[in-house]
């Protein structure tokens, strides 16, 4: 991690290329260099300074996530904290492995949930279960319908649509009182 930000630091300050390198190694770092400016002698990339050795990393990280102030929030206000003044290569993929590293998050944080598969809906009749959708509002009909209710049976897969001059729970329940058919 150091040499390459010596490597930008040198192109920064003094505008020269490392030796040995080919044309498309120089574009390259002068494409990677102009997002860095130098200030009393640190990097910084915004106003976030460029941290140059994985130490420097550590210590910050225990400084926003393990001490008294850092209060071992998880991943992701961990991460705005130290993004939000400092940055290094890979320092999304570095704080999320040491909170899995962080004996305390493992112990007391949130418990990790399996994530449950989806369950099928089981009908055996038609309209025994139906979905209601309400569509709406559309531009109004000559006879001032502006919304579409739709009612999907979930045995037969049919659908009938109705429609309807307001939302309101009772032209809704009104509609859905009409004998449906199959």
């Amino acid at each position: 991690m150091e040499k390459k930000w010596e490597e930008i630091y040198a192109f920064i300050s003094a505008g020269s290329n490392p030796s040995g390198y080919d044309k498309a190694q120089r574009q390259n770092l002068r494409r990677y260099a102009s997002k860095f400016q130098q200030k009393d002698g640190e990097l910084f990339v915004g106003t976030r300074r460029v941290v140059k050795t994985m130490d420097d990393a550590r210590k910050l990280f225990h400084e926003f996530h393990s001490s008294p102030i850092g209060g071992h929030t998880g991943t992701h206000k961990t991460l705005n904290a130290v993004c939000s003044r400092f940055y290094w290569f890979g320092m999304t993929v570095d704080i999320k492995t040491w909170i899995l590293e962080c004996d305390q998050c493992q112990k007391v944080g949130k418990p990790l949930t399996a994530v449950q598969p989806l369950q099928c809906i089981q009908v055996s009749e038609v309209w025994e279960l139906i979905g209601i959708d309400l569509t709406g509002p559309l531009p109004k009909t000559s006879s001032g319908f502006q919304y579409i209710l739709t009612a999907t049976d979930y045995f037969s897969k049919w659908v009938e649509a109705f429609p309807l001059k307001t939302k309101s729970a009772s032209e809704v329940a009104n509609e859905m009182k009409r004998p449906m058919t199959t």
